[in-house]
Parts: structure tokens; C-alpha cells; sequence
């Protein structure tokens, strides 16, 4: 009976271990994703606009493309590429 029960539970350790390895590492992997998606938001200056006319018209194009006025938003791109050319 011992022995019987014994048996049983050598056959499931590995199976136990194989899950608990299995929520660590899917724990793991999503800590890694959610530490990429802060690191997209960062742009080194060399990227950012510093002539704040510029800043403020391509910022205004998102909110302009979000409301579907495309064409408003193109104009206000090119206004800003006039301005840094």
C-alpha cells in the first residue's frame, strides 16, 4: 500500500516541478514585455523637436488624425517641415 502510493507520487513530481517552472517563466516572459513597452516611449533628444512651434503642430496632428480630419493633419505636417527646413 506504502509502496503503491510511493510510486504514485515519484510519477507526479516532475509533473508538479514542470508546472511550477512553467508559471515562473510565463511570469518571467511577461515582466520582459511590459518592461519593452515603457522603453518605446522614450526618444533620445536628438529625435525630440526643440523648436516648440514645430512640437505643437505635430502634436496637434494626433489628435486631428484621430478625429479622421486627415487632410487637416497633413497640412499642419508640411506647416512643421516648412518651419524646420
Amino acid at each position: 500500500m506504502i509502496c503503491g502510493e510511493l510510486s504514485r507520487l515519484s510519477r507526479l513530481a516532475p509533473l508538479v516541478i514542470a508546472m511550477i517552472l512553467l508559471i515562473v517563466l510565463s511570469g518571467a516572459l511577461l515582466l520582459a514585455d511590459e518592461r519593452k513597452l515603457a522603453d518605446k516611449d522614450y526618444l533620445p533628444a536628438e529625435l525630440q523637436f526643440s523648436d516648440p512651434d514645430i512640437k505643437s503642430l505635430v502634436e496637434s496632428t494626433t489628435a486631428l488624425s484621430e478625429n479622421g480630419d486627415y487632410d487637416q493633419a497633413i497640412r499642419e505636417l508640411e506647416k512643421a517641415l516648412e518651419l524646420s527646413v
